[in-house]
């Protein structure tokens, strides 16, 4: 977990107040081997979920009319996909990888998008999540970038009914 990020730190302090059993990662302590941390390890009564947050806004920064930006990097799904095989034989139960984007809400017209909204440090959010195996069966190169610079995110007019509330994940 990197610090530096408010919607990381947000996070954490939504996963506190619930009661949640978690682990928060620290990303300077990567394996080698791994192309990339998870964030937040979770327990659930019957799932563990390593969770990578994604740090967004609504409405984006800069204005798009496009609410719903879901973008990662390829290395996000293949070091999540990493962490499930290196996990499952050390649970008794199944481990599934989260993408969790923590939305900052900038305007109050949004805030009916979520089912459950926090605040924080004066900063409200809302969170949507997608299993990597979800959002793998539907991901597109994101439009704009050059195939060296390649980057994963849903389909713009499907991402909003793709995504789920992040308590359908963790009252399970």
């Amino acid at each position: 977990m990197k610090r530096l990020y408010h919607q990381e730190v947000a996070f954490e302090y939504f996963l506190r107040n619930r009661g949640s059993s978690y682990l928060a990662v620290d990303e300077a302590k990567r394996p080698v081997a791994v192309d990339k941390n998870f964030d937040f390890l979770v327990l659930t009564k019957s799932k563990v979920y390593a969770i990578d947050v994604k740090g967004k806004q609504i409405p984006c920064k800069g204005g798009s009319s496009f609410l719903w930006e879901t973008w990662i990097h390829p290395k996000d799904l293949t070091g999540l996909r990493q962490w499930e095989d290196m996990l499952k034989p050390l649970f008794r139960c199944d481990v599934e990888s989260l993408i969790v984007d923590v939305y900052w809400i900038r305007e109050a017209a949004f805030l009916e998008d979520f089912k459950s909204v926090f605040e924080h440090r004066g900063n409200k959010y809302g969170m949507k999540a997608i299993t990597i195996s979800e959002f793998e069966k539907h991901k597109e190169i994101r439009s704009g970038f050059s195939i060296e610079r390649e980057e994963w995110q849903l389909p713009r007019k499907r991402a909003k009914y793709l995504l789920r509330g992040i308590d359908f994940f963790l009252t399970a």
